[in-house]
């Protein structure tokens, strides 16, 4: 998508089932009209019997080096950047559509979800998911352990 005849907004959709990445890809277009399209396609997949369907958005706050590269100013602005000496710090927007998910006792598991970020190059796609794979991870072990520990 263009905005203003100047820049296209790219957007990266980052794939994980079981806690593990399995596809990635770019998609141009604004990263709220990628999310709708995203879930609506999903719905399809999104067996409505056993799991819950969610749209979760979610900050992140990265630290980028300068120079910026060219190809990614026009998005940063969008998010508001802050400039902090030879860095600059921008908050943008992390999208996690979970379509395969359960509920085992109290414990919920993510077991497919799609995450939807601005494409702001392979090492802050690689960072943020690799952030969110700890965290879905964190909780699995925290609710396992609860589980071999109840209370009594």
């Amino acid at each position: 998508m263009v905005r203003g005849g100047t820049s296209k907004e790219e957007c990266v959709v980052v794939y994980i089932d079981n806690n593990k990445v399995v596809k990635k890809e770019k998609v141009q277009g604004d990263i709220i009209t990628v999310v709708k399209n995203y879930a609506k396609k999903l719905i399809d997949e999104w067996n409505a019997e056993t799991s819950d369907f969610i749209v979760l958005r979610d900050n992140y706050t990265l630290t980028l080096k300068k120079p910026i590269k060219p190809e990614i100013v026009d998005t940063i602005r969008k998010f508001g950047v802050r400039h902090m000496g030879d860095k600059v710090e921008v908050t943008i927007p992390v999208y996690e559509l979970l379509y395969s998910n359960r509920w085992v006792e109290e414990s919920f598991q993510a077991d497919s979800l799609i995450l939807i970020l601005p494409y702001l190059g392979d090492e802050v796609t690689d960072q943020i998911t690799e952030t969110v794979l700890k965290t879905l991870t964190a909780r699995q072990e925290e609710e396992e352990e609860l589980e071999e520990f109840p209370e009594e």
